[in-house]
């Protein structure tokens, strides 16, 4: 067995990369040449140590030899989700307590116009409500929130999407918008 085992898979492995660096071959440069190789590719680990670092990113080898980085950072959040089998009276929304909340009415609902936990200020928060009425149970919300569309008390499910906004010098702002 030949100590070169192999050989011919690693060069076209090193012959694509000089292609992707933009050189015409890792193996006929210069001393000088090979210093910016080994440079571009320390540059090239360090961009994907930095991905590595992000979950949700993509390099743009594009604009060779220069190598760009366009690191996209997304708050991994894994939702909450809350059901509620017996709705009726007063509901007070805490927002740090549920991304999805699933409710059967079973009475009347008033949505309590002091929710807790809003968000900073600069910042705004989307919730879903998916409910239902039992048999003509309806819903009342605060008179300071703008509302799209209708509730239904015929059985089917309302999913409500809450846009709640904490502009910088409006204030909170308040958006329920209904859909079936």
């Amino acid at each position: 067995m030949s100590n070169y085992s192999g050989i011919e898979e690693k060069q076209d492995s090193a012959e694509q990369l000089a292609k992707l660096l933009g050189v015409p071959s890792v193996f006929k440069v210069t001393a000088a040449e090979w210093n910016t190789i080994r440079a571009k590719l320390n540059h090239l680990k360090q961009l994907i140590e930095l991905i590595d670092t992000f979950s949700g990113a993509y390099a743009d080898l594009s604009g060779k030899p220069d190598l760009s980085i366009y690191a996209l950072e997304s708050k991994k959040h894994t939702g909450i989700a809350i059901e509620d089998a017996s709705l009726t009276g007063t509901v007070q929304l805490d927002l740090d307590t549920f991304d999805s909340f699933l409710g059967t009415l079973t009475g009347d609902v008033t949505i309590n116009s002091t929710i807790l936990n809003l968000p900073a200020s600069g910042e705004t928060v989307v919730k879903t409500l998916e409910w239902q009425s039992t048999s003509g149970e309806g819903i009342t919300i605060p008179a300071s929130w703008h509302k799209i569309g209708a509730y239904n008390t015929d059985g089917s499910f309302n999913v409500m999407s809450l846009n709640i906004s904490h502009y910088p010098t409006s204030g909170v702002k308040i958006t329920l918008t209904i859909s079936h």
